[in-house]
């Protein structure tokens, strides 16, 4: 799916510059997004096998949960306490209290 890599300079300007709920769902839904879409990915190729593509040739089908497991190490980081305060501010309203 494209959307994940057309939209990866937008979603590090939000990492780097954004404030607020927005920015922090935009962040989270990015992530879920690219899980699905790497799960897909793997689905597709398990059923059309894409050989000719140097990506599976050097790393084979483990490149798709290796992608799956960037995004679930980055939806664990934006669930930290630390890391919500950033988006949501100082006053989360008890969302700070989550998770520890």
């Amino acid at each position: 799916m494209p959307l994940v890599g057309l939209t990866a300079l937008p979603i590090a300007y939000l990492v780097l510059r954004g404030r607020g709920i927005w920015a922090w769902t935009a962040v989270v839904a990015w992530n879920v997004i690219g899980i699905w879409d790497a799960f897909s990915a793997y689905l597709v190729h398990e059923s059309v096998p894409w050989s000719e593509f140097f990506m599976i040739e050097i790393f084979g089908s483990s490149m798709f949960f290796g992608a799956s497991a960037v995004h679930v190490v980055c939806l664990w980081l934006t669930s930290r306490p630390a890391i919500r305060e950033v988006f949501l501010g100082a006053d989360t309203r008890g969302l700070s209290e989550v998770g520890r």
